[in-house]
């Protein structure tokens, strides 16, 4: 069973993952920008803090970035060109990454803090 800490910390590294591809000679160009493009709606770490913090839903845009952006990793995934330090981090990232749907879940919560039952900000001591 995945926790709800262990969902944000898929999301914090999704998000410097997608950076990195950003910048990677290893990935094609489309690959790159794709990743360019997912970045634009997908939430930062500190945004979905802020998110949790004041107990509100999440932005139906960064909900459809998140479900791309997991589907778009597990393709990286599957590429066989892709160095295996990559495969290994993307495997890392989706362990505990939202499933299909869950993420429109966060959006569409009727109740406020709805948020919060899916997402735990992360130990910053790592005591969990």
């Amino acid at each position: 069973m995945t926790m709800p800490f262990e969902r944000m910390r898929a999301l914090r590294w999704a998000y410097e993952l997608l950076h990195d591809v950003c910048s990677s000679a290893t990935v094609s160009e489309d690959e790159r920008r794709r990743a360019e493009r997912l970045l634009e709606t997908f939430p930062a770490p500190h945004r979905l803090r802020v998110l949790l913090e004041e107990r509100t839903a999440l932005p139906h845009d960064a909900a459809a970035a998140i479900e791309v952006a997991g589907l778009f990793l597990g393709q990286l995934r599957r590429s066989d060109c892709l160095a295996a330090d990559y495969k290994r981090q993307i495997d890392r990232v989706l362990r505990h990454y939202p499933e299909s749907g869950e993420a429109q879940l966060w959006a569409e919560a009727p109740l406020a803090g709805a948020l919060g039952e899916w997402l735990m900000a992360e130990d910053p001591y790592g005591s969990r």
